[in-house]
């Protein structure tokens, strides 16, 4: 066990408690279990925004909407790939 550096005093078991129950908290598995929630919720927006636009009512926001979408769906699938 290292010592404080600022301190020079050991970590107490309830600090030691903390960071690890912190440390649970952000694991691998959750972070690619949330990043594919995202990416399936995103795909659904895409395709009602899709819909949307195919409509004879073409307006701005949606064609923004749709464009905006399918940025934040492509920057998702390639975080979600250098997780994996």
């Amino acid at each position: 066990m290292k010592l404080n550096p600022s301190y020079n005093i050991r970590p107490t078991n309830e600090k030691k408690y903390k960071a690890q129950n912190k440390l649970y908290r952000f694991n691998k598995n959750k972070l690619i279990k949330n990043l594919k929630k995202l990416l399936s919720t995103i795909k659904e927006s895409l395709s009602n925004a899709t819909h949307l636009t195919t409509n004879d009512f073409r307006y701005q926001k949606d064609q923004r909407a749709k464009t905006n979408l399918e940025k934040l769906k492509k920057d998702v699938s390639s975080l979600l790939s250098k997780v994996q």
